[in-house]
């Protein structure tokens, strides 16, 4: 069914003769953007071979290869991956490589929606191929996720970014008319939404709100488009706690003792700590790099829509320079580390708002505009839509809210892209259309290059790393700096030597090294990582360990760095206590490792011996003394 347009809805202006010259501008902007998309999606799949942060990632890993195991968590989005996971063997390359595809595909697809609903009728300069490739341009801005971390597992931050994807595009599949469109729409929304839960349930809450919101402004806010989606959401709600917990009662038991546990540690994740408002600080020199990188981008534009074909020609050589520097910086020519040479730190993705920026200034400087009445109710609503979901993807984290928006970026740039609209009839439409992705694939490439020049907690560039290390039963090989493929060697050869059976339960008491009992194919119980350095971290690991057998942790090895400062690990002594061990009778040092030493300013810490320990008490003492000290602890309790 033909696309209904909506009062006020941008109106095709009187037919403008094209110049003669306008197709070989067009067509190099156009196979230049064609080229870095290719380029990027490459050299990213390439890197998801190399180095891991061990902290992070390896909680990741823990959650995906078999969330099973633990018995509350605050975030279900091991339980989404781990078929994938399963698909692939246990392949952590081919698990990353999935990860940036399934992003690509996504932000393609929202993309090409995206165009179609806000340029009505569309030009006819994006039809066909030349459209395509425009909008898998801006598609390549969803890597901008990777920004200064460069974590590529897959986590509940890219489940929450891949399930706001679905989400918009459902919200822009909708209309007023039943359509096959419209019920796509919402089946996406509802499937949106409810991965938005298994992400985080932060992040669920503020999509409803923002989708309640958008349906209003734009008069969609029917009983059809309000529980559709709800009833898709609901029953994949649940069918998936059938899945998962074998009961919806027992799903929801599981998310709240979750939400609970994560509160113990009183790392900010409270309902007052979420409910706060940061402030935005550039710093360094980012107001003047932001201003000078619009300036460029907005010089180009202008010289594009010039009718004079010497200014046509200037501004394409101009926008050619975007990907010239693009590729320069993929195949190792060329590293522009704004962060080292501007002192951005970690505000460095907030420069990707270059891009919404110069599009405004392009829409709002047309000739077309006429006044806000220009852009019509609807296309404003899918601007403020994209403004907000960025904050909320960030929305319940314990860290800035604004930095944190940086890894969903790709929705400023599409709330920018809103305002081009008044400019949409201009016969060099097209050519300032993918000059601004060839500008928004420059600053992707430029800010994932940080990344991969100082990746976090790890020592060296990725591309200097040279040690294979086989990791998992799989068999799948990562390549690590010659540091760390030692160290994990090493552990490997030290369980290899006393015949440690893989899945043997063991806790991690250093308070940072996950991925190393992922490594070695130890089963992580009670959580995922046994985070330090928060005020109530260690009462966090008790009252996860607490839901553990007494059976289980009495055969339970330990990992611990005496060295570390107390502020940092979980407290041994407190821990182990608690269900009746002693760390100095009941475990034997079976072996040590030297930890590796990584840039503290990249989230790093200076070197340690770690030590490995077994148990040598009698499983069945070690039982008999965990059962004592719980029925205790239990009367303790009620007596109090």
């Amino acid at each position: 069914m033909a696309r209904k347009t909506m009062r006020g809805e941008a109106k095709q202006s009187e037919h403008v003769p094209r110049l003669k010259t306008a197709a070989l501008p067009e067509t190099l902007l156009v196979l230049s953007s064609a080229v870095v998309s290719v380029s990027t999606l490459i050299w990213l799949l390439w890197y998801c071979r190399y180095g891991m942060d061990i902290t992070h990632e390896g909680e990741y890993l823990h959650l995906i290869s078999n969330p099973f195991i633990y018995l509350v968590s605050f975030t279900q989005f091991g339980f989404v991956y781990h078929p994938l996971y399963e698909l692939l063997d246990g392949n952590i390359a081919a698990l990353r490589q999935a990860n940036i595809l399934i992003f690509f595909c996504l932000a393609w697809v929202l993309t090409n929606i995206f165009f179609k609903t806000i340029l009505i009728p569309p030009p006819p300069t994006l039809h066909g191929w030349h459209g395509t490739v425009i909008t898998a341009g801006f598609a390549v801005l969803v890597l901008t996720y990777l920004d200064y971390y460069f974590l590529l597992t897959p986590s509940y931050n890219s489940l929450a970014l891949q399930s706001l994807m679905i989400a918009a595009t459902g919200l822009l599949l909708m209309e007023r008319d039943a359509s096959r469109e419209s019920l796509a729409g919402c089946l996406l929304l509802g499937i949106g939404g409810w991965l938005a839960f298994m992400a985080k349930p932060t992040t669920a809450i503020a999509l409803g709100c923002c989708s309640i919101f958008y349906l209003l402004a734009v008069g969609k806010l029917t009983a059809r488009f309000l529980f559709l989606p709800m009833a898709v959401a609901a029953i994949s709600f649940v069918v998936g706690a059938w899945l998962i917990d074998g009961s919806v009662v027992g799903f929801i038991k599981r998310v709240e003792e979750g939400i609970e546990n994560i509160q113990l540690d009183k790392s900010g994740h409270g309902l007052a700590d979420i409910l706060r408002y940061d402030n935005l600080s550039f710093g360094g020199n980012g107001p003047a790099t932001l201003t000078a990188a619009v300036a460029v981008f907005l010089f180009a534009a202008f010289l594009l829509r010039s009718r004079t074909n010497v200014f046509v020609y200037c501004g394409t050589m101009l926008s050619m320079l975007f990907p010239f520097f693009s590729l320069a910086i993929i195949l190792g020519f060329l590293h522009v580390n704004l962060v080292r040479d501007l002192g951005l730190g970690e505000r460095q993705g907030l420069l990707l708002w270059a891009i919404p920026f110069t599009a405004a200034f392009i829409g709002l400087s047309s000739r077309k505009f006429n006044g806000v009445f220009d852009i019509s109710r609807a296309q404003w609503a899918r601007a403020f839509i994209f403004l907000a979901l960025p904050f909320a993807y960030s929305f319940g984290t314990n860290f800035n809210y604004w930095l944190k928006a940086i890894g969903a970026g790709i929705f400023w740039v599409l709330a920018g892209l809103v305002l081009v609209v008044p400019a949409m009839n201009h016969q060099r439409f097209k050519s300032m259309v993918i000059s601004l992705a060839l500008a928004g694939q420059l600053m992707t490439v430029v800010l994932v290059d940080y990344a991969i020049e100082y990746p976090y907690r790890q020592p060296q560039p990725l591309r200097e790393n040279d040690y294979p290390v086989a990791w998992g039963e799989a068999g799948s090989t990562l390549i690590f700096d010659g540091s760390s493929g030692q160290y994990l060697s090493e552990a490997m050869d030290l369980v290899e030597r006393v015949s440690f059976s893989r899945g043997t339960p063991m806790i991690d008491l250093s308070g940072r090294a996950p991925g190393l009992l992922h490594a070695i194919g130890a089963k992580s119980i009670g959580l995922s990582w046994f985070i330090g350095g928060y005020p109530g971290s260690t009462e966090r690991a008790m009252d996860a360990l607490r839901r553990i057998a007494c059976e289980e942790l009495a055969v339970a090895w330990l990992l611990t760095e005496p060295e570390l400062h107390p502020k940092v690990k979980v407290s041994a002594d407190v821990l182990l206590s608690d269900f009746g061990a002693d760390l100095g009778s009941d475990y034997k040092v079976i072996g040590t490792l030297t930890t590796v030493e990584s840039p503290v300013q990249r989230g790093g810490h200076p070197r340690h011996t770690q030590q490995l320990l077994k148990p040598i008490r009698s499983a069945e003492a070690m039982t008999a003394a965990c059962i004592t000290a719980r029925t205790g602890t239990r009367l303790k309790e009620k007596t109090n």
